[in-house]
């Protein structure tokens, strides 16, 4: 995030002006940051690889701690929802990797198909058009 941004840049909650709050862990380059945490009068945000989140959901508030901590690394996983240890090297891995595909980096964010039967009982059926329609569901064969 280019620091000149902060101009631009409101709370969602008060409307209040976000500054740096460089008492915390942050991690810049010249005029851009990395990571670091953004501070207005009501609220707290991390910037996380140089995007703000401007919400406080259970993600953004995990990254935040994060970043607090100074563990950068963590606040990305929690952000992206990877919990678990070699998903979360192999996304690191596809994104630090100059020869990396846009696919391969979606992939290795992928969960199994056998992780959304267990958790719903259902499985995504292709809709006519060729595409899959999120709404349209088959019941999962017992396994």
């Amino acid at each position: 995030m280019h620091l000149q941004t902060l101009d631009l840049l409101r709370c969602p909650y008060c409307g209040g002006r976000l500054e740096l709050v460089d008492t915390m862990f942050h991690q810049a380059s010249g005029n851009e940051l990395q990571d670091g945490v953004l501070g207005c009068e009501c609220c707290i945000f991390p910037v996380v690889n140089g995007i703000p989140v401007l919400h406080l959901d259970a993600a953004a508030t995990s990254a935040r701690g994060a970043i607090e901590a100074g563990r950068p690394q963590l606040a990305l996983r929690a952000m992206v929802g990877l919990s678990e240890e070699s998903q979360a090297e192999q996304f690191e891995s596809a994104i630090a990797s100059q020869s990396s595909t846009y696919r391969e980096v979606v992939e290795s964010l992928a969960r199994p198909i056998s992780w959304l039967a267990r958790s719903s009982g259902r499985l995504p059926v292709p809709c006519s058009s060729g595409g899959s329609a999120p709404s349209t569901y088959a019941e999962a064969p017992d396994t």
